[in-house]
């Protein structure tokens, strides 16, 4: 990914979740350099992904699919761990960055989600834009609590791939609950209700 792309999904995913966390622990604070840093890693981690997908040499200007780019930033957030909780000990500001990798992974994904509707459906695309990425429920406390304390844990996340294949399953889940939400109309009877009134 060129670095002004970058920027514009750090833009629109990393700092706006970054922002919600900050308010809710005001002591917290962006280390140094953080932004090259995190470029940096999540071209490390994007050509780490790439190079084990073992591309036959046709194929080799084959770009990642965004499970994949959403784990390398997921993994680049983890390394670098952008937010410095300073001194709050909370467990949402020593969670902070699991959070942040977390979400903006799921983000990240939704974001291609909805360009793909856009582009595709675009009748459709209203109900998507409108819905922000949501994790599945979980009985005892929220599914995202388990990821960050995993992630927190098992700072590779169990591998890349493994990320990368738990985002693709967290989609499957979102696109689901989106769908009950709005269930698909057939447009042809659409069409038949409007011609018969």
């Amino acid at each position: 990914m060129e670095r002004q792309k970058f920027d514009e999904v750090i833009q629109v995913t990393v700092l706006h979740i970054a922002k919600g966390l900050m308010a809710r622990h005001p002591s917290m604070s962006w280390r140094l350099d953080w932004e090259d840093k995190l470029f940096q890693e999540y071209e490390k981690q994007r050509l780490a992904i790439r190079n084990k997908m073992q591309l036959p040499p046709d194929l080799s200007e084959h770009r990642i699919d965004r499970h994949k780019i959403a784990s390398a930033m997921a993994l680049a957030i983890l390394n670098v761990r952008p937010i410095d909780p300073k001194s709050d000990t909370s467990a949402g500001a020593r969670l902070a960055n699991e959070f942040l990798a977390i979400t903006s992974g799921g983000a990240i994904v939704w974001r291609f989600v909805v360009e793909g509707i856009k582009k595709n459906r675009p009748k459709d695309a209203p109900k998507y834009v409108s819905t922000r990425f949501s994790f599945p429920p979980s009985s005892d406390c929220p599914y995202s609590t388990h990821a960050c304390k995993m992630l927190h844990h098992h700072p590779d996340g169990g591998g890349d791939l493994v990320l990368a294949n738990m985002f693709f399953l967290l989609e499957a889940c979102h696109l689901r609950t989106v769908e009950s939400k709005h269930p698909q109309i057939d447009p042809t009877l659409d069409e038949i209700k409007q011609a018969s009134v």
